[in-house]
Formats: C-alpha cells, sequence, structure tokens
C-alpha cells in the first residue's frame, strides 16, 4: 500500500525513514486526500504511537500535510513550478546511433519528452565530458546548480560526481539499476530513484526458460573494476538458477568485462569457446548491444539456427531488441516509461526522496518457439525525431 519499509538496521534513523517515506506517499495522492489514521500507521510498521505523530508533526510544519480536528490528517495542495530538467549526457554523439548506449537514452529522452510537453517544461541535454569517460568529469562542473534547478542522472557512471550533485542541494532523480555502491547509500536517501528491478528481471528469465525446458542457460558474471558492488544481472542469474533447482555451472558463466562489447571480435571468441566447453540452448542477453555478436558466433561461427537451437532473452528494453535481424524477447524494463515518471517525479507540488520500482514483464518474439519474428514499432522515435531542445557542455 504505502511503498515503502522501516529498515531498523538502517544507518538513517526510524523517525527519518517514516517522515521521508510518508512524504513521498502523500506527494502521490491528490490534494485533501486523508491520509492513514496513526494506529493503523502503528499496526503497518510496528511502530509506537509517539514515533508516528511525531513524523506527522514534521509534515504537518514542513507544510505537506494538514490537520482537521476530529477528522483526520489531509495532503495540503502544494505549488511548485518547474520551468526546465537537466537530463545529464556523457559526451558529444550520445544520441547518434553510432554510440551503442544511444538507443537507451533515446528512449528515456523521448518518455521525458512526451510528459514534459504536456506539462510545459523544458528538458535540457547537458553534455558533461568531452571524450565520454567519467575520469573527466570534475566537481565544479555542477558548482552553479542550486535547489531549484531540477537533473536527471542515468545510471552510476555519474559516481565521480555524487557528492557534488548532493552538496548543490538540486533536485536529482537518478535512475537505479541496482548496482548501487554503499558508500553512496546517504546520498541517495535524498534523490528520488527510478529502480529497474535487474535482479528480478533475470531471474525471471531463467525461470522462463526452465519452463520451457531449457536447462542449459548462459548468463554472465559480469565484472566492472569501478564499483565493488556486483552486478545485479549476475546476482538474478544465480538467483533464477536456485530458484528452478538448476545446479551452477561456471562454464555458464564465462567473465566479461562490464562494456566487452566494445570489443567484438574478444566477445564472439568468449561465446564460441563457452558453447564448446558447454553447449547451451538459452542465453540471457546482458543488454542488446550482445545479440547481434550471438548472431556472429551462434550462426556464422557454430552453425546453429535461433531460436532452434538457442533461444534468446534481452534485459533490454523490447522497442529497441524488436529491430534486431535475430528473434530476441526482452524482460522488458520499460526505459520510456521511467522517463515519464521522471518527469512526474520533477513536476509534483514539492519535490521529495523516495522511490518507484519497477518490475520486468516478458515480452516474447518466438524466442523459445520455432516461428516469424514480432512486427517492429515504427512510432518508436517519434519523440527522438523532433527534439528542439538544446544541448551545453558544461
Amino acid at each position: 500500500m504505502f511503498g515503502f519499509g522501516i529498515n531498523k538496521n538502517s544507518d538513517l534513523t526510524v523517525h527519518r525513514q517514516l517522515v521521508v517515506g510518508l512524504k513521498t506517499y502523500a506527494m502521490q495522492l491528490d490534494a485533501d486526500s486523508r491520509m492513514p489514521s496513526e494506529s493503523k500507521l502503528c499496526h503497518q510498521f510496528y511502530l509506537a504511537r509517539m514515533t508516528v505523530s511525531g513524523a506527522l508533526n514534521e509534515l504537518v510544519k514542513d507544510n505537506v500535510l494538514y490537520r482537521i480536528k476530529g477528522k483526520g490528517t489531509f495532503v495540503k495542495k502544494q505549488q511548485r513550478k518547474v520551468e526546465s530538467i537537466k537530463f545529464l549526457l556523457p559526451g558529444p554523439g550520445c544520441l547518434s546511433n553510432h554510440n551503442p548506449d544511444a538507443n537507451v537514452i533515446q528512449r528515456y529522452l523521448a518518455g521525458m519528452l512526451h510528459e514534459a510537453h504536456k506539462e510545459n517544461i523544458r528538458v535540457e541535454t547537458v553534455i558533461c565530458t568531452a571524450d565520454h569517460k567519467n575520469t573527466s568529469l570534475q566537481p565544479e562542473q555542477f558548482s552553479s546548480f542550486d535547489k531549484d534547478d531540477n537533473v536527471f542522472v542515468l545510471s552510476q557512471w555519474w559516481h565521480p560526481v555524487f557528492p557534488a550533485l548532493a552538496a548543490s542541494g538540486c533536485n536529482v532523480v537518478y535512475e537505479n539499476n541496482q548496482r548501487m555502491s554503499p558508500e553512496f547509500e546517504s546520498i541517495f536517501s535524498n534523490w528520488y530513484l527510478l529502480t529497474n528491478d535487474v535482479v528480478g528481471a533475470a531471474s525471471d528469465a531463467v525461470s522462463y526458460f526452465a519452463r520451457m525446458g531449457r536447462k542449459k542457460i548462459l548468463g554472465f558474471n559480469i565484472l566492472d573494476s569501478q564499483f565493488d558492488c556486483p552486478d545485479p544481472r549476475t546476482i538474478g542469474y544465480r538467483q533464477g538458477l536456485e530458484l528452478n533447482n538448476i545446479a551452477i555451472n561456471e562454464n555458464l558463466m564465462p567473465i566479461i568485462a562490464y562494456d566487452a562489447y566494445n570489443n567484438p571480435e574478444s566477445v564472439i571468441e568468449l561465446i564460441v569457446n563457452a558453447y564448446k566447453k558447454a553447449p547451451f540452448n538459452a542465453v540471457i542477453l546482458p543488454s542488446y548491444c550482445f545479440a547481434k555478436l550471438f548472431q556472429t558466433a551462434l550462426i556464422e561461427r557454430l552453425g546453429l539456427s535461433c531460436p532452434d537451437d538457442v533461444a534468446m532473452v534481452s534485459l533490454q528494453d523490447n522497442e529497441i531488441n524488436i529491430e534486431l535481424p535475430v528473434p530476441v524477447s526482452a524482460m522488458s524494463l520499460a526505459y520510456y516509461e521511467l522517463g515519464i515518471e521522471a518527469v512526474k517525479a520533477f513536476s509534483r507540488g514539492t519535490f521529495t526522496a523516495g522511490e518507484k520500482k519497477f518490475a520486468p514483464k516478458l515480452i516474447e518474439r518466438e524466442s523459445s518457439q520455432r516461428g516469424a519474428g514480432a512486427t517492429s514499432n515504427p512510432d518508436f522515435l517519434e519523440n527522438i525525431n523532433n527534439l528542439t531542445e538544446h544541448s551545453v557542455l558544461y
């Protein structure tokens, strides 16, 4: 119901967790909606009445809620004018189809533009480096940001400037793909998170194949030297195997670098060698970038057929995968919808920290059975083609 819980082992106090959670919940309600009673909140979160009352009192003081004696606590109408949203981009050309991440960024941006247009909000694409390397990010780039700025941050790639963004006091919506280093927990607690359940997506992909009788599933042990935290796709793959009582075969979990698609031939060789060691009949693709490499490895190098011999499910937006030359199903993570949600988070009456979690859903494209592929969607770049926002280099 509330979309949040109380973790008594967290670094944040119970009071602060409750204030943030109730504020996020209230902001998703219409003005003058009645909040749950104190007794109901006490029962829901197993908290003392004094703790609950104190949290509600703070929100009343902050003009988020108001009370009517004898009737209850209600959501106060908020007034907040949002004129623009800054979409941070890693470098020049990242919206070009020559960039491997372009389709992903385009989908987010298309969703943001769609919603921002309805709200008469301008979306500014802010290019932050000249070479696409996060080592080139400089904290002073954001010294001009303040509490009135609204900033959209796409992934933990931006970690070198997280402290600077937090210090600026700007409003941040952060796309959380569950690769969250513990050192940033306090920073994330002040931002609004759009959480893609990547772990759940990978686990569900394993279950999908298992139901189809395909239990020799190739996953990846994905490593990134920049971060201490494990990759959620690897975690989800292992969880899916355990859930379906499939023994872990290390030969079906080859180690691969986070950005391995930048060296296509090495990936193709890795796939071919993995198949020779342990022939697989299903693949979980970390991203759509790997699909064409698998096509080369499986069809051209090994003489296999897709989907008859090997079926594939990607952990990325179906609207991207639908254009691929081989039939690839997807645990769709709906980047377009997340772009819409980002604008909604900024344009609510008051900006508040919180989280909205998106569960994956399977979009099947005959990847486990014989048959033709799906029909492509000609409209998915509609908003991108009409892009009029300006880009600046910070």
